[in-house]
């Protein structure tokens, strides 16, 4: 799984909830979340750490928890660091989801969000 992908899925419930607004009593939250995500300093974060995810299984074919460098000391303390801001001003953003995001994020990248091990690589065919 790629971390894009989990990106855009998000984006893209965001999206589909702006244009349903009226027909699901949840949809005017989803509809603020998916207003204060366009310009939030935190998504832009996320985006950058998902952009930067994406890159390194490109050029390495491999996830970038199993390199002990840029995922131990890079990645992962950025990842941490991104659940931590979700105790801070979120600005209209739904903390709840971005938790969810980030811990598919984490995946994405082979780390288990609960613990920082790293995940078992899953065979896909």
């Amino acid at each position: 799984m790629r971390a894009q992908d989990v990106y855009n899925r998000h984006e893209a419930n965001c999206g589909i909830w702006q244009l349903v607004t009226g027909l699901d009593p949840r949809a005017s939250w989803r509809r603020r979340h998916g207003s204060a995500w366009l310009g939030s300093p935190i998504a832009q974060l996320i985006r950058g750490a998902v952009i930067y995810i994406d890159a390194y299984q490109d050029r390495f074919h491999s996830r970038i928890a199993e390199d002990r460098i840029l995922g131990e000391q890079g990645i992962r303390p950025i990842l941490e660091g991104l659940f931590t801001m979700l105790n801070g001003e979120l600005n209209g953003l739904d903390g709840g989801v971005l938790d969810g995001l980030l811990r598919d994020v984490s995946r994405a990248a082979g780390y288990d969000p609960e613990t920082w091990e790293i995940l078992e690589e899953v065979a896909t065919s």
